[in-house]
């Protein structure tokens, strides 16, 4: 896979247009300090209510609020004279990725089941006591990698010094154009891709996030264009990565011996129905991608 990095985007055009990004005073800066110290109180709220249960929807919004505070780290990478500053805790990130491991198991579960029911066919019963026993597994892994993130609160008074106000009012616009210019090569070097689509996600999403926190009582209020445009397309660019995993899930399994017969059928009829919704969701976001950043980059 060919990948356009948003930084070397940015710090080139900064070289050819240097005089452009002398900082105006006359306009507000965004409180990025009063936002980062935000995130890691609903991290640090979400990380114990999962420790009591691993709820789904708390994991789910545990991890959407650690992309918001990676998105503020690589704007800050952006603009910062030493990048590295501003690497994410490795503890916290050590967190997140096995609890996106978990969710993985547990999207997997709420699919094989609705497809099962969606399409009136018999459960796979031996792959969804798989499925429990990987749920069980990621959980206890977790469990001890959550048990070992006790920085926050020590963090927040850090991040104090460590976060000036960014001396360039426009800090917001150029990343989320140096963002948008990253999708856009990667659509202009014909690279469509499964691995493609999800850095163009993670591009994206990174715009949506630093919009949600720098322009939050639009969002709230419905007047935020551009964040409910950027929004629609990360939906559908997340429902094909869902199943894009889903996919390489159950591929996984077809490759395992001693499954039964039936088994063995009702496993790849599962996978025929997902390759082709998966092809028809591709598809579909890469349309819709593709319009909102060639409309940007108009």
């Amino acid at each position: 896979m060919i990948s356009v990095n948003p930084q070397a985007i940015f710090r080139m055009e900064k070289q050819i247009n240097s005089d452009r990004i002398q900082p105006d005073k006359a306009k507000p800066m965004v409180d990025y300090q009063t936002a980062v110290e935000s995130r890691l109180t609903q991290i640090e709220r979400l990380l114990q209510k999962i420790k009591k249960n691993f709820d789904e929807d708390d994991i789910h919004n545990f991890r959407v609020e650690v992309k918001k505070l990676k998105a503020v780290l690589r704007l800050y990478q952006l603009f910062s004279a030493d990048p590295s500053i501003y690497k994410f805790p490795k503890n916290l990130n050590k967190g997140y990725k096995d609890l996106g491991g978990l969710r993985e198991w547990q999207i997997q579960h709420e699919k094989v089941c609705s497809v099962c029911r969606q399409a009136k066919i018999n459960k796979p019963i031996k792959y969804l006591d798989k499925i429990h026993q990987k749920t069980t597994n990621c959980k206890q892994k977790a469990r001890s990698s959550l048990a070992k993130i006790s920085f926050l609160g020590k963090n927040k008074k850090r991040l104090k010094l460590k976060f000036p106000d960014l001396q360039v009012s426009d800090a917001k616009e150029r990343f989320i154009h140096s963002n948008l210019l990253a999708v856009k090569n990667l659509f202009d070097q014909g690279v469509q891709d499964d691995d493609s689509m999800h850095e163009m996600r993670k591009l994206l999403k990174d715009i949506q996030y630093i919009l949600s926190l720098t322009e939050e009582k639009k969002v709230r209020n419905g007047g935020a264009s551009s964040f409910n445009d950027i929004r629609t397309v990360n939906r559908k660019l997340g429902d094909f990565h869902d199943l894009r995993v889903a996919v390489q899930l159950i591929d996984r399994e077809l490759r395992v011996p001693h499954k039964t017969q039936e088994e063995n059928k009702i496993l790849r009829a599962i996978n025929k129905q997902w390759r082709k919704e998966k092809e028809k969701l591709k598809g579909e976001a890469l349309t819709s991608c593709k319009n909102l950043v060639y409309a940007q980059n108009a």
